[in-house]
């Protein structure tokens, strides 16, 4: 018996089972809901398992580790690194992104989980990874592309050091939250902005070339990585 020539041919097997999205999303939810409530150290594998009703097998399927999963229900909540729209000017940008991040780092529960990666990030290169990529990379791609815009409209000097200032409005804000305490309030973000842009388009801010001069026989510091990585620069 031949085929009919109008017979389609069977449809290709698929190899092994999708993963559910909506079961991932579940999990996340849980484990975002125990980190805010009792932080990092906190949360076990099997406390997730039990309030997003699955089996712990379930979630090692999906992350890596326990910490991995923290870090993603932490990222997956809210994105306080999305672009800034063009305000006109870099000073009003830099304001309304100071603004926009000073009021997450307001929130009690959001320091705690921050801390709370940042040391986990030590014991975990993994955690270390992610962190940087999902939290660290985007938040200083949005403020870069604020100074570049600021470039363009020639606000910013065009010897200045992008990545220095960076760290200066970044460390600032996060400065504030998790050492010294200091308000962050729309004040504070104001006048960071102003401090930072004023900076920014000095022509007596020379860029730095080179290595700076040591004393003889003088040690070098040491770099410090807090997420275990190598340093840009950094000597071995």
């Amino acid at each position: 018996m031949t085929d009919s020539p109008d017979a389609s041919p069977p449809a290709p097997r698929r190899r092994g089972r999708p993963r559910n999205e909506g079961l991932r999303r579940t999990i996340l939810r849980a484990a975002a809901a125990l980190l805010e409530e009792r932080g990092v150290d906190g949360v076990t594998i099997e406390a997730i398992a039990e309030r997003a009703s699955v089996g712990k097998q379930t979630i090692y399927r999906r992350w890596s580790s326990r910490a991995a999963v923290l870090v993603e229900a932490f990222l997956s909540q809210d994105d306080v690194t999305a672009p800034i729209p063009d305000g006109g000017s870099l000073r009003r940008d830099l304001a309304t992104f100071a603004g926009v991040v000073s009021a997450s780092a307001s929130d009690e529960s959001l320091r705690r989980s921050v801390a709370g990666l940042v040391a986990a990030s030590h014991a975990d290169p993994e955690v270390g990874r992610l962190f940087r990529e999902r939290f660290v990379a985007p938040a200083r791609a949005a403020v870069r592309e604020l100074l570049e815009r600021g470039l363009v409209r020639g606000e910013v000097h065009p010897d200045v050091d992008l990545e220095v200032i960076i760290d200066e409005l970044l460390g600032a804000i996060w400065y504030r939250a998790l050492i010294s305490g200091g308000r962050l309030d729309h004040t504070y973000a104001e006048a960071l902005a102003a401090a930072v842009g004023q900076g920014v388009g000095s022509r007596d801010r020379a860029p730095f070339q080179g290595k700076r001069p040591g004393r003889p026989g003088a040690v070098p510091e040491p770099t410090i990585d807090l997420f275990g990585g190598t340093e840009p620069g950094a000597e071995p």
